[in-house]
C-alpha cells in the first residue's frame, strides 16, 4: 500500500484525514505522516491517531517515510510546497487552486514532467457524480442554447483572512466543469466583473463571468462568498429540454417537450411524462483520493492532472480580464 503524507491540517486537510482514515481502514492506504506550521495541531492528531507529524515540509521531506503527499495548506503556500516535493520525486495531489498565475504553473508543470510526476488537482466537483451527469446530458459543445453556473457561499468572518479571490476560491470549481464540456480552445471572447471589495482581506468576494464560444454559445458564472446560503447548481439549456443540476443535493431535474424515455433509466420519481428527477449519489472527494491513489499504482493519469496546467492559464487570462475591467472603472485594485 502507498504511504500517504497529508500537508495542512484546517478544514480542508481534516476533510482530507477524514477520508484517509476511511480509506486506511479499508486497506487502500497507509497514512505516513502529518505536516502543519501549528504545532497544536499536529499534535492533536497525533494523540487522537498516532500518526506522526512534522511542523515544516523540509522535516517531513528529510524524515518521513511516504511515498505520494496531499497538499491542503493555504492556497499562496501552494507552489513552494509543491516544488519541493516534486524535487523529492514525490506525486502530489494539490487543492485548488494548484498555484495562483500562470509563471508557477509553467515551472511547476516543466518540473513535474522533468522529474516525471504527477500533479493531481483537487477539482472535487469534477468527481461529483452530478458532474458526470452534465457531461451525459450536453454530450457535444453545441448541444446546449446556454448553461449558468451558479455558486454562493455563506458570509462568514472566515472570509476576512482569504488569501484568494473568490475566482480562485468558488468560480474554478465551475470552470473545471465547464473544460470537461467544452473545448476552451474554441472560446471567442470572456468578459465579467468583480465587486464586493472586503476591506479586511484585501480581496474580491463576488464575480460574474461571461464566456462566448466561436458558434455563440454562451457559458455564464456568478461566483458569491457573501450569501445568506449556500448554493451550488447548473442551469442548462437545449432546444427541447432544459435541467437543472444541483451539487449539493446530488440531483438533477429535466423539464422536456414530449416522450422521457431518452433521458436514460436512472429516473426514480416521475411527475408527468414532461417532468424527471435524477438522483445522483457519491462522496466527491473520497473519489479524488481514491482516483490519485490507483493513477500513481497504476501509473495512469487522474480525471484533472491533465487539466489543471490550461485551466491554471485560463484562469489567469479571466482574472487579467476582470480586474482591467475594476481599473478602468477606478475601483480598489489593491488585491490584484
Amino acid at each position: 500500500m502507498l504511504r500517504i503524507a497529508l500537508v495542512g491540517l484546517g478544514n480542508m486537510g481534516k476533510l482530507h484525514l477524514k477520508n484517509l482514515l476511511y480509506l486506511q481502514q479499508n486497506k487502500k492506504c497507509v497514512i505516513s505522516c502529518v505536516c502543519d506550521i501549528k504545532k497544536e495541531l499536529v499534535d492533536e492528531i497525533y494523540n487522537l491517531y498516532g500518526i506522526k507529524g512534522f511542523y515544516n515540509v523540509e522535516d517531513m521531506i528529510e524524515k518521513g517515510n511516504f511515498d505520494i503527499a496531499i497538499i491542503a495548506t493555504t492556497s499562496t503556500s501552494h507552489f513552494e510546497i509543491a516544488k519541493l516535493l516534486i524535487e523529492d520525486k514525490k506525486h502530489i495531489l494539490i487543492e485548488k487552486p494548484v498555484v495562483l498565475n500562470a509563471k508557477n504553473a509553467v515551472e511547476l508543470n516543466s518540473i513535474s514532467i522533468k522529474n516525471n510526476i504527477l500533479i493531481s488537482a483537487g477539482y472535487t466537483e469534477v468527481y461529483n457524480s452530478v458532474t458526470d451527469g452534465i457531461i451525459e446530458f450536453v454530450k457535444k459543445d453545441n448541444e446546449f442554447e446556454y448553461i449558468d453556473f451558479l455558486r454562493i457561499g455563506l458570509k462568514t468572518s472566515k472570509n476576512n483572512n482569504k488569501d484568494i479571490d473568490v475566482i480562485h476560491d468558488l468560480m474554478i470549481h465551475d470552470l473545471s466543469i465547464m473544460y470537461k464540456i467544452c473545448n476552451i480552445d474554441n472560446i471567442k471572447n470572456i468578459f465579467g466583473m468583480l465587486s464586493s471589495f472586503n476591506f479586511l482581506s484585501k480581496q474580491y468576494d463576488l464575480a460574474t463571468l461571461n464566456v462566448v464560444l466561436n458558434n455563440n454559445k454562451i457559458i455564464r458564472f456568478l461566483a458569491d462568498r457573501n450569501g445568506v446560503l449556500k448554493k451550488r447548481k447548473v442551469y442548462l439549456s437545449k432546444v427541447d429540454n432544459f435541467a437543472e443540476f444541483d451539487f449539493m443535493e446530488q440531483t438533477c431535474k429535466i423539464t422536456k417537450k414530449g416522450d422521457l424515455n431518452i433521458i436514460g433509466s436512472n429516473i426514480w420519481f416521475t411527475n408527468t411524462y414532461q417532468q424527471a428527477q435524477i438522483r445522483y449519489v457519491n462522496n466527491p472527494l473520497l473519489d479524488e483520493i481514491q482516483d490519485f491513489i490507483e493513477a500513481v499504482e497504476k501509473g495512469r493519469e487522474t480525471r484533472t492532472s491533465k487539466d489543471w496546467f490550461k485551466i491554471t492559464l485560463f484562469t489567469e487570462k479571466i482574472r487579467d480580464e476582470l480586474y482591467k475591467n475594476i481599473k478602468i472603472i477606478g475601483e480598489n485594485y489593491e488585491a490584484r
